[in-house]
């Protein structure tokens, strides 16, 4: 029997644990009792478009399948999350006003032009594009700093709409109309228009897929900027733990270490960083 969009889909515990224990295993993402409800509205679509009729349906078909489409699809459904340009702006402020002058002028006095910043958890494409128009507002275009911002994401999906750098207006309502003029352009497609992020920017910024849990974290350099924002509320306690050890040692001394407006280090690994408020740490 064929699925219709209208068609109740129930979703039992015991198959809320099953899939629950998949994801975890698949991407580290972890789904606690309360949170039953959240992935139900995630996984709702994938199975009306398979014309599934229940969840146990979807379980037998991950099982059965051979291909890691299905699952890298789920993955994505699940690790996707809202995001907004210049979210938590006293953090982007603070970033531009006040660490950004303070490593620049490190920078100098050791005769090192380099920037090196990663955002952990890209999203579609917000987050990093803020951080490269701060750091051009800040530094300018013809600037003699090479600037290295690699922006992570585990959803593929994310990460393509993040790369072609297109935006509908209700997305960019909270930018200031003159960053807007300088760092975006209207476009018009099927009587449709969009806002898309001016090629000069996108160059600044490097996109890869990275799982922050099961991948090795392997860099050549040390960040000077760290922003895992809203990351840690995937992850069970044991697994924000170890992700906060590979951020620390991922970090530059001096280097910052910006977290979401809710998140804070645990007391093990904060004896590596000063707490500066505003969920910015700096390492010692």
């Amino acid at each position: 029997m064929n699925n219709t969009n209208n068609y109740p889909l129930t979703f039992s515990d015991k198959e809320y644990k099953a899939l629950a224990e998949l994801i975890f295993i698949r991407s580290g993402i972890h789904f606690g009792d309360s949170r039953k409800d959240l992935l139900k509205s995630r996984l709702d679509p994938i199975l009306r478009r398979l014309n599934l009729n229940s969840y146990d349906d979807y379980l037998n078909l991950l099982k059965l399948n051979t291909s890691e489409y299905l699952i890298g699809e789920m993955i994505n459904e699940v690790s996707t999350s809202h995001t907004l340009f210049f979210r938590h702006k006293k953090q982007f402020d603070f970033f531009r006003k006040d660490a950004l002058k303070k490593i620049i002028a490190s920078k100098i006095s050791f005769n090192n032009q380099e920037l090196n910043i990663w955002c952990t958890a890209s999203s579609t494409g917000e987050e990093p594009y803020s951080i490269a128009i701060s750091l051009i507002e800040e530094l300018g275009f013809n600037n003699n700093w090479s600037i290295n911002l690699l922006a992570t994401d585990l959803s593929t999906k994310s990460i393509e709409t993040a790369k072609s750098g297109n935006y509908h207006s209700e997305q960019i309502k909270n930018i200031d109309p003159i960053i807007i003029n300088k760092y975006f352009d209207k476009k018009y497609e099927l009587n449709n228009s969009f806002y898309s992020i001016k090629e000069i920017i996108k160059c600044f910024v490097s996109f890869k897929r990275l799982n922050l849990i099961t991948d090795k974290l392997d860099f050549e350099k040390k960040f000077d900027f760290i922003f895992c924002r809203n990351v840690f509320i995937y992850f069970a306690y044991s697994e924000q733990h170890a992700l906060e050890l590979k951020l620390i040692n991922a970090l530059d001394k001096g280097g910052y270490l910006f977290l979401g407006g809710s998140e804070s280090l645990s007391i093990e690994n904060s004896c590596f960083m000063k707490h500066l408020g505003q969920s910015i740490y700096q390492k010692l």
